[in-house]
Formats: structure tokens, C-alpha cells, sequence
């Protein structure tokens, strides 16, 4: 729409007056908002491995009970064939897992059902028990991807909505309401966003092949051995279970300030604003880097997360904040964002 004179004026007036600390204030509360979308996912993630490893351990469990001799395992009771009726018991445990999948709407690995197909009776029994867990880690992947998927998708439509919002509540639209819902605006997701050239989705299940690899390498090596008990296995299992949760937490610390500042970017293009400033999380966590840059001033176009903009590096929870002054609409024209704006802004704020 076309602004009068005095609609400019005021706007204008009432820009010059915002400072510095005033956008730091308001590009925060995004901040804060995707530190509480990641703690509700870090919980889910936190009940999904402890699901699994459960599982995983009763597995282990009944192995050691049914092949071992004295609560301990026997070596050789690894590399006998496996009978039909054990075969079908395996098959239909994993079958179990990929109707779970399918109700959540979720695929089944392909390989893994390959491995099903050829199970037969010269398929050792430590084999059908790897395959087991094998396929117990894909469904925690499968189904954590998902959940990391949708949480990286809303950091990127809170960044691109919320400062969208922001700016415009700046020049005297909208009203406040911490009650923010969020939209979509996850093709940023596709994009290969890290060094190795992966995307997003190729990154998360490096994570789950590595896990399944090392975990039956674990399994494999522990009740291969002349001398294991079920407690020896669920020390490990603990320990490695941990291990892979808390490089997934981490990680998803990580990324959702990248996805953040992409969208926060993108918004900023919309907007034709020109100008954004690193601005760093102030409090006694701020790292001397992050410190140092806060305050540069970056064009937006010139915008690279890991090298001038958040993550500067892994944990980093600074934001962009917009220098307003630039933005086009404010010396003639407001533009419709493919009414994307009006639509969040009439579900969710008004």
C-alpha cells in the first residue's frame, strides 16, 4: 500500500528513535523462543534413546539367557545357524517396528529389508541379533529426524515471521503477543548447509548409520567374547546410548541458530532491508569471539553463517538484528509479502 506524507513522517520519526538496545531486546525474545523449542525436543530425545536402549538391552538380555551357559555368554553359541522358528520370531519383531513406522507415516530402510528377505538357516545367530538392533536404531532415527526435521522447519519460520513482525510492529503495525504460532518456510532445509556439502536431512542420518554401525560393532565384540554378562553389556550400552545423545543435543543447539539466522536473512531480503547487526546473547555464557563481534555491521546479502553470522561456532546463540533505516517501504511503499505477513499476522497476533 501507498504511505501519505504524514503516515511517513511519523514512521519515520518514530524509527529514528529505536536504538540499538531496543532491537537487541526484541531479537532476544526469538532467541529465547528457539532455546524453548529445543529444550522440548532435547525431552524427547532424552525419553526416545532411553526407549530404545531399554529395548535394545532386553534384546541383549534374552540373547545371553537363551545361548549363554551361567548368565554368561558362550562364544561359539554366536556362530550357529539360526533355525526357522528364530528367523520367524526376528522377522516378526521387525515387522512390529515397521508397522509403527507406518503409522507415523514413516518409510522403512530398504537395506534392512533386504537383510530380512535373506535371512535363512545359514545366517549366524549374532547376525539376526545385530539385524534386530539395526533396525531398533533406525526407528529412533527415523522418528527423531522427523521431530528434529519439524523443529528446524519452525526456528526457520519463527526467524523469518517474528522478525518479520518485529519490524513491522517498529513502524506502528500490529500489537504485542508473546502467544506467537508459526508458519512454514522450510525450503531453506534443502539447502547443503555444512562444509561436507550435506543438507540438513543427510547430516541427521549420518548420525543414525553411525550409531547402528558402532552400536552392533559393541554388541558384536561384547557377546563374542568368552566371558560376558547382561551388566557388562548394559554398562556400554549406557555409555554409548549417552555419547550419541548428547552429540545429536549438542548439534541441534547448533543448527537451530544457523536455520535462525537463514531465515532471519531471508526476511530481511523480503524486506529489503540492507543492513543487519551481529548482535551476541549478553550474559555470563557470552564467549570472548562472539563479544568481539558484537555490533558489526553486515549487508545482508553478504550474510555467511559460520564465517560473519550466527553460529559463529557450535553452541553460539547470537542473533542478526535489522538496521531499519534502510528498508525501502519506509520512504513510499509497503509491500504484501505474498500476504504471507497478513495471514500469520490475522491467525496468530490478532
Amino acid at each position: 500500500m501507498r504511505l501519505s506524507k504524514k503516515e511517513k513522517e511519523n514512521i519515520l520519526n518514530k524509527i529514528k528513535e529505536l536504538t540499538p538496545e531496543y532491537w537487541e531486546k526484541q531479537f532476544t525474545k526469538i532467541q529465547q523462543h528457539r532455546d524453548e523449542l529445543v529444550d522440548d525436543l532435547n525431552n524427547e530425545i532424552i525419553y526416545l534413546f532411553s526407549l530404545i536402549q531399554e529395548q535394545i538391552q532386553t534384546l541383549v538380555d534374552s540373547y545371553v539367557a537363551r545361548y549363554g551357559v551361567d548368565g554368561q555368554m558362550d562364544f561359539y553359541a554366536n556362530l550357529i545357524a539360526l533355525t526357522k522358528q528364530e528367523i520367524s520370531e526376528i522377522k516378526n519383531d521387525i515387522n512390529t517396528i515397521q508397522l509403527q513406522l507406518e503409522v507415523e507415516g514413516l518409510e522403512f530402510d530398504k537395506d534392512i529389508q533386504n537383510q530380512i528377505e535373506n535371512l535363512n538357516t545359514r545366517t549366524r545367530r549374532i547376525d539376526g541379533l545385530k539385524l534386530r538392533i539395526r533396525t531398533k536404531i533406525f526407528y529412533l532415527y527415523s522418528v527423531l529426524n522427523k521431530h528434529v526435521y519439524d523443529l528446524m522447519e519452525e526456528t526457520v519460520d519463527d526467524a523469518y515471521y517474528r522478525s518479520q513482525y518485529e519490524v513491522f510492529k517498529a513502524a506502528g503495525y500490529g500489537k504485542d503477543d508473546e502467544d506467537l504460532k508459526l508458519l512454514t518456510l522450510a525450503t531453506i532445509l534443502s539447502e547443503t548447509w555444512r562444509s561436507t556439502g550435506e543438507t540438513f536431512d543427510d547430516a541427521v542420518w549420518r548420525y543414525g548409520r553411525s550409531f547402528a554401525g558402532e552400536l552392533n560393532n559393541l554388541v558384536g565384540r561384547l557377546v563374542s567374547m568368552e566371558r560376558t554378562d547382561s551388566q557388562t553389556v548394559a554398562l556400554e550400552l549406557e555409555r554409548m546410548f549417552k555419547t550419541k545423545r548428547n552429540e545429536l543435543r549438542r548439534s541441534i543447539i547448533t543448527d537451530s541458530t544457523y536455520f535462525g539466522t537463514r531465515g532471519t536473512q531471508e526476511n530481511y531480503t523480503t524486506l529489503e532491508i540492507l543492513e543487519c547487526i551481529y548482535t551476541a546473547i549478553l550474559d555470563e555464557k557470552t564467549c570472548e569471539t562472539c563479544g568481539e563481534l558484537d555490533g558489526n555491521v553486515i549487508p545482508v546479502e553478504d550474510v555467511i553463517p559460520w564465517e560473519n553470522a550466527p553460529p559463529i561456532h557450535h553452541h553460539c546463540r547470537c542473533v542478526l538484528t535489522p538496521i531499519i533505516t534502510a528498508i525501502n517501504w519506509l520512504t513510499g511503499d509497503v509491500y504484501e509479502i505474498e500476504n504471507t505477513y497478513d495471514i500469520w499476522y490475522s491467525e496468530h497476533i490478532e
